[in-house]
C-alpha cells in the first residue's frame, strides 16, 4: 500500500514539475533510520526526475529537536521545488518545520503520522496494558460479526445455525467457531503478549519523544491552533 501511494505521489510530482527536477527529503520515524526509505530512494530517482535526500538521526530527544536536526541538515535543498515526505514521527517533525518556517519546502506528505497524538504513547507512559485493545481487535476479527460482547451465548449460537440455513459459511463456520476457536485464540494471545513486550522493550516512557507524542501532551497542546 505504501508503495502504491508513493508511486501515485511521485507521478503527481512529476506531472506538476513541468520538467523541473525536484528535491525529495525523506524523514524516518521513531526508532528507525534512513534505511527505512531505501526502496523509495532508488525507485524515485530511477523512475522520476527527483533527487532524493535522507538522514539518520536520533529520535528520542523530542519532536522539536528531531525537526531541528532535519531542518539544519537540509538547508541546501530547501525551497519551493522541494517536497518533504515523512513517516510516523518524521511526519510530525516535518509539520514542526513548517510551523517554524512555512517557506522551507514546497509541500509535505505524511504517512502514518500521529498528527493528533499517539494513544500507544499514553499507554507506555501510564504503564497500562498495551495489548488490551490489540487482543480485543484480533479476537473480534477471529470471531467475525458475532463477536459483540452484548450478545449472549444463545444469540451467538442462533446466528451460527442461521449461517447454515442461509447458505453462508455453513458447516465450515461452525467448525471454525467451535473446534478451531480455542487454538486460534491461544495463538493470538501469544502474539499479542509478544507485541506488548516488544513495545515495552522498544519505547522508554522517559524519552522526550514519547512524552511529546502522547495524546494531550504539552507538545500537542502547544500547537493546537495549527
Amino acid at each position: 500500500m505504501k508503495n502504491l501511494l508513493l508511486t501515485t505521489v511521485m507521478i503527481l510530482i512529476s506531472l506538476a514539475s513541468f520538467g523541473q527536477e525536484r528535491n525529495i527529503l525523506w524523514a524516518h520515524g521513531l526508532n528507525s533510520n534512513g534505511d527505512f526509505w531505501n526502496d523509495e530512494y532508488s525507485r524515485s530517482q530511477r523512475d522520476f526526475r527527483v533527487r532524493s535526500t535522507g538522514f539518520s538521526f536520533p529520535t528520542n530527544e523530542g519532536v522539536i529537536n528531531y525537526a531541528n536536526r532535519i531542518r539544519n541538515s537540509s538547508i541546501g535543498i530547501q525551497g519551493n521545488q522541494s517536497i518533504g515526505i515523512g513517516h510516523s514521527l518524521g511526519g510530525v517533525a516535518l509539520r514542526e518545520i513548517d510551523k517554524q518556517n512555512p517557506n522551507s519546502f514546497g509541500g509535505f506528505i505524511t504517512f502514518g503520522a500521529p498528527l493528533d497524538g499517539a494513544r500507544i504513547a499514553n499507554g507506555v507512559i501510564q504503564g497500562t496494558p498495551i495489548n488490551q485493545f490489540v487482543t480485543q481487535s484480533v479476537d473480534n476479527l477471529r470471531r467475525g460479526p458475532i463477536a459483540s460482547s452484548t450478545r449472549n451465548v444463545w444469540q451467538k449460537f442462533r446466528d451460527t445455525v442461521n449461517d447454515v440455513f442461509k447458505g453462508g459459511k455453513g458447516i465450515t463456520s461452525i467448525l471454525i467457531r467451535s473446534i478451531a476457536s480455542r487454538p486460534v485464540l491461544d495463538v493470538t494471545n501469544d502474539l499479542t503478549e509478544g507485541f506488548e513486550q516488544t513495545i515495552l522493550d522498544i519505547y522508554d516512557p522517559n524519552d522526550q519523544t514519547i512524552q511529546d507524542l502522547a495524546e494531550n501532551s504539552n507538545y500537542f497542546n502547544s500547537i493546537s491552533n495549527l
